[in-house]
């Protein structure tokens, strides 16, 4: 992403967290126990006993009072998601309790924080206290954040503005998105598809926790309560595969690895366990689940940590979007082992580390991406150079075999229709005579005389040997090779001092035509102009034999020998 793309993220971030509301703080309560047991209707007024203390998740109810102010008009009761059985609503007033109770299945969802809320039940005056007792309640903010509410969330004009700045983020964030397809499309690499997943994991992990599906429909606790979840859990898988995939493997420690997976597959588990509620299991697999998050941030710590220590820069990006979340989760982990530590798990939490995660992971994507293209693009031109040097002769710099073995074909389709081939004369008794390092100064005068730098109608190759091959094509490509055949004794006498006689070159050339074209094969080619090479050295050396091939029709064959019977 660009840099202002990611300053206007930041700037819609900010304003999102100034327009939040507060931190949900706990109502003045108690938690309640009876004197009598029986039916929560048949407990008399007198008969309960509150106190302040902590929820116990052990037990099969929890009670809590709230007091209400002088003066309000309480209408719902509002709190934190969980799983529980049951809730039931018992309003105090004129000395006497009105009873309400709502099964899990039946509480509706509501904006911001992950929250339920009921409405009162029906009751005369003004009230002086609310009982909510809930059954089962698997996490103890369900208990510890229950309030009373004379307005749903979301029904202020802040509450509206918060949700409108919430949402235009959350499509912000799936611009990059679109880069990352962009990205997929030029550069086939798994961890731009986990980066896309995680982004949009990021994205809807925002909509559930501010709630903002229930805007347009109604969902009620049980389903958001296990798609929270669900949701939470993807958005971990991704997390850890985008992690594993981006950084370096080189850099990342194969125990880390292991344990990173282990850990995300055991939480993921336990996601399913809790999704599928189990009441007989109570509040245990919550409880492991968080407690399961204590080696997971280790993990995820030990991975970011080992990788910048060998030398990772992808790691680098990591660390400042998973600072929030790393921090927010272990604050979350120890609030649950150490009753009373505040813990970070808020919405302005997720704001902060949503939009770290989003541009860091972002920009770490597009310098992964620029830095592996680089790294290809740099490989491919390695790739031709030493493709190009092994097409190269190391002796004379001319093409060699190879070329004319397996692009002889393409050049014929070219219009090279003019083969010749070269063979200097008596050339073994120059390496006799004077030394192989004479002889191949010799040829590298021969290859100088016919390269043609800057001619595209001429290709000289060097076959092997003594043995060189023109390709031509064009107008006059006979008397072309010719002058270059007649070049190669002076400019070997230039080139190469102290040689006793003129070195001269012999030379078979075949014109073909073009109707030709994959009729004949190379090798067939290359015998015809041998075996004119081989008669122009059997008749005295330092000349050129040519043959024009003519490609004959039926229809021709017939014409000449009806002319033929006619003579």
């Amino acid at each position: 992403m660009g840099r202002h793309l990611i300053m206007t993220l930041f700037a819609v971030t900010l304003l999102a967290i100034g327009l939040a509301p507060e931190a949900v703080r706990a109502q003045s309560q108690a938690l309640c126990t009876a004197s009598q047991a029986g039916p929560l209707k048949s407990v008399p007024l007198d008969a309960w006993k509150c106190a302040p203390g902590k929820p116990d998740l052990n037990a099969p109810r929890n009670v809590v009072r709230l007091e209400v102010a002088k003066g309000s008009n309480p209408r719902f009761v509002i709190s934190r998601s969980a799983i529980f059985s049951s809730i039931s609503i018992g309003v105090i007033s004129r000395e006497q309790i009105t009873w309400k109770s709502v099964d899990f299945d039946e509480v509706e969802a509501t904006l911001f924080d992950r929250q339920f809320f009921i409405p009162l039940p029906d009751h005369d005056g003004q009230p002086d206290a609310v009982l909510v007792a809930v059954d089962r309640v698997t996490q103890a903010a369900t208990i510890e954040q229950m309030r009373l509410e004379a307005d749903l969330p979301g029904s202020t004009r802040a509450d509206i503005a918060m949700l409108l700045v919430v949402a235009l983020l959350t499509g912000m964030m799936l611009m990059p998105i679109l880069f990352d397809v962009v990205f997929y499309r030029m550069l086939r690499r798994k961890f731009i598809l986990w980066h896309i997943a995680l982004v949009a994991c990021i994205a809807g992990q925002l909509i559930i926790n501010f709630g903002l599906y229930t805007a347009f429909v109604s969902v009620t606790l049980s389903v958001a309560q296990r798609l929270a979840i669900g949701w939470f859990a993807l958005m971990l898988v991704a997390v850890a595969m985008f992690s594993l995939h981006f950084i370096e493997r080189a850099c990342v420690p194969r125990w880390i690895h292991q344990a990173v997976v282990g850990l995300t597959a055991a939480f993921a588990a336990l996601a399913v366990v809790r999704m599928i509620g189990i009441e007989a299991l109570g509040p245990w697999p919550t409880t492991i689940q968080y407690l399961l998050g204590a080696p997971l941030c280790a993990a995820f710590g030990a991975l970011l940590v080992a990788a910048i220590i060998r030398g990772s820069r992808m790691a680098v990006f990591l660390l400042v979007g998973l600072s929030p979340l790393l921090i927010a989760g272990t604050s979350r982990v120890i609030s649950i082992l150490i009753p009373g530590f505040p813990s970070l798990d808020t919405n302005e939490v997720l704001l902060v580390a949503t939009i770290l995660e989003v541009s860091a992971t972002s920009l770490g994507v597009a310098g992964r991406f620029l830095s592996i293209k680089h790294d290809r693009d740099r490989a491919q031109g390695e790739l031709h150079v030493l493709e190009g040097e092994a097409q190269r002769d190391s002796l004379t710099g001319l093409l060699n075999r190879r070329v004319i073995d397996s692009r002889y074909e393409e050049l014929r389709g070219q219009g090279f229709d003019t083969f010749a081939l070269i063979d200097l004369d008596k050339f073994k008794s120059i390496n006799d005579d004077h030394g192989h390092q004479v002889g191949d100064n010799v040829l590298v005068a021969c290859a100088q005389a016919i390269r043609c730098e800057g001619d595209r109608d001429v290709i000289a190759i060097r076959l092997g040997g003594e043995e060189f091959v023109l390709l031509l094509r064009g107008e006059n490509s006979t008397e072309r090779a010719e002058k270059l055949r007649q070049c190669i004794p002076r400019r070997i006498a230039a080139e190469v001092p102290g040689l006793d006689r003129m070195v001269t070159a012999s030379m078979g050339v075949l014109e073909l035509p073009r109707d030709a074209l994959g009729l004949m094969e190379f090798e067939d080619i290359y015998a015809r102009a041998d075996k004119l090479l081989y008669e122009a050295k059997s008749s005295g050396r330092n000349r050129m034999l040519y043959e024009r091939l003519q490609l004959f029709s039926p229809a021709k064959r017939a014409s000449m020998k009806n002319r033929q019977a006619a003579a």
